[in-house]
């Protein structure tokens, strides 16, 4: 009705005006149809990257607790009931000290950082929860609160990084979730299944595999984005001008690892 008003009226639009009429508006496609024909290789990538986050807080702390109270040489009934709430309030405590230290280094320097430790100790700090009594066992799995602490706090932002904002929700909500299932669901049955008299260190072990997979993802992840931005800006007549704009303007100021 209003666009009715100004039409219909004798008052001319001023320069400002009818340059703002001539602006193109946003691509207004659904954003499913979108991420799923644009931005594949991101949700692929993503999903690699937030991998270890599932898988971390699955084992070392959902599953963690039975392999002490039962499937450990020596189990422990009660003590991991106690310290993996302890643990868990570590981990929440320490989060936004790293979540300081993205601001001033930038996502990518600590998920990577973060992810390399965990590949590097995840076996040993096994070894010491297999042998460790009681709540001695308070230290390796602290440990484990401190890392997944760093990984955990630079995720989201590299999530929101790897999709303009049109879609963001949409690219984020597939890709994580599919992490979640593909990755967090089998953790637990994996660490299972490596539990085995004599090597303590194989469910640490594929955590370290996890860690590397979430690495190199994360390393692929800024080309990834760059090559889909310049292949959306070459397409013609696939895309709205403003929509190539946009995309444009997200990427330009990617993070640097």
């Amino acid at each position: 009705q209003h666009s009715d008003f100004i039409s219909d009226s004798s008052v001319p639009l001023t320069g400002s005006e009818q340059n703002s009429s001539e602006i193109p508006q946003p691509n207004k496609q659904n954003p499913i149809r979108q991420v799923f024909k644009y931005y594949k290789r991101e949700m692929m990538t993503i999903t690699f990257v937030a991998a270890l986050w599932p898988v971390a807080e699955y084992t070392c702390f959902v599953w963690l607790p039975t392999f002490e109270s039962k499937l450990k040489e020596n189990p422990d009934p009660k003590a991991p009931f106690i310290i993996t709430p302890i643990c868990m309030f570590i981990q929440a405590a320490v989060m936004p000290v790293f979540g300081f230290l993205v601001d001033k280094t930038g996502p990518s320097r600590v998920i990577i950082t973060s992810a390399l430790l965990m590949a590097i100790f995840s076996p040993p700090l096994f070894i010491w929860l297999s042998s460790c009594n009681d709540y001695d066992c308070i230290l390796p799995q602290s440990m484990f609160s401190i890392l997944t602490a760093a990984f955990g706090s630079a995720l989201p932002v590299t999530l929101c990084d790897a999709f303009p904002a049109e879609i963001r929700y949409t690219g984020i909500a597939f890709s994580y979730n599919a992490a979640q299932v593909v990755f967090g669901g089998t953790a637990p049955i994996i660490a299972t299944e490596l539990v085995v008299p004599g090597k303590p260190f194989l469910p640490g072990l594929y955590l370290s595999v996890v860690a590397i997979i979430t690495v190199v993802a994360t390393l692929v992840l800024p080309t990834v984005i760059l090559f889909t931005r310049d292949s959306l800006l070459d397409v013609k007549g696939h895309i709205h001008r403003n929509s190539a704009d946009s995309l444009e303007q997200e990427h330009l100021e990617l993070r640097t690892i």
